[in-house]
C-alpha cells in the first residue's frame, strides 16, 4: 500500500496482474477505483483496507473493464453502486452522479464523497472502449487506468495520433503538482507523461 494523501491510497494486491486500486476514505466512507484482478483475492483487498478505518464500501469506480481491474467488484455486495463508462447516464438519471461540461470531454460527471469533488472523465477510443479518467480533484490525484503506464510504453490500440494528444493534454489540465495513479506500476507526475509522449513521437 503506498499513502498518496491522508485520504486516498494505492493498494496493489500480490500476484496477479497487479493492477493499481486507488482507495479514498473519510466520514462517507471508501469509494475504490477498480477492484483488482480476483474474485477470490476481495479478502486480500479486504484486509489490506481494514487499517484504514474508512467504514464500508460506498461505491466502486471502473476506471477500465479489463478483469484484471475489475474481478473483485463483488466486495461491495450487491446494493452499492458500480459506475463505469457503460452506465453513467443511468447514474446520472438516479442522481448518484452529476453533469458538467469539460475540456477534455463532451460531458464529464462528478460525485461528491467525503468532501471532495471527483470528476469522471469518458475517454474511450485510444487504449479501449471504456476507458475514462477519475479525477481527485481537491487532492490533487488522477487515477488513468491503462491510458496510462509509466513504467512502459503506452499501451496504445488505436491511432497514435489520439494518444498524443491526450499525453499532451493532461500535463495542461491538472495543475502541478498532481499525482498520476498508472494503471500498472508506480504512480508518475507530469514529467514521467511527458516522457511517454516523447516515446510515442519517436
Amino acid at each position: 500500500m503506498v499513502r498518496l494523501t491522508d485520504t486516498i491510497h494505492r493498494i496493489v494486491l500480490p500476484r496477479g496482474d497487479q493492477s493499481n486500486i486507488a482507495v479514498q476514505t473519510g466520514p462517507d466512507g471508501v469509494l475504490l477505483v477498480g477492484s483488482g484482478f480476483s474474485r477470490r483475492a476481495t479478502e486480500k483487498l479486504r484486509g489490506a483496507i481494514a487499517p484504514l478505518n474508512g467504514g464500508p464500501i460506498r461505491i466502486i469506480v471502473n476506471a477500465y473493464l479489463h478483469p484484471d481491474h475489475i474481478a473483485g467488484n463483488a466486495i461491495g455486495g450487491e446494493a452499492i453502486p458500480i459506475i463505469d463508462i457503460s452506465n453513467l447516464e443511468e447514474m446520472a438519471d438516479a442522481g448518484i452522479i452529476g453533469r458538467a461540461s469539460d475540456l477534455l470531454a463532451d460531458t464529464t460527471y462528478t460525485l461528491r464523497l467525503n468532501g471532495e469533488e471527483i470528476r469522471l472523465i469518458p475517454y474511450p477510443g485510444i487504449h479501449a472502449r471504456e476507458d475514462m479518467l477519475v479525477d481527485f480533484n481537491r487532492s490533487g490525484i488522477v487515477h488513468m487506468g491503462d491510458l496510462l503506464i509509466a513504467q512502459s510504453f503506452p499501451s496504445v490500440r488505436q491511432e497514435t495520433e489520439a494518444d498524443l494528444a491526450l499525453l499532451e493534454k493532461v500535463p495542461g489540465m491538472f495543475p502541478d503538482p498532481t499525482t498520476f495513479i498508472c494503471g500498472h506500476g508506480p504512480e508518475c507526475r507530469r514529467e514521467e507523461i511527458e516522457r511517454c509522449r516523447a516515446m510515442l513521437a519517436v
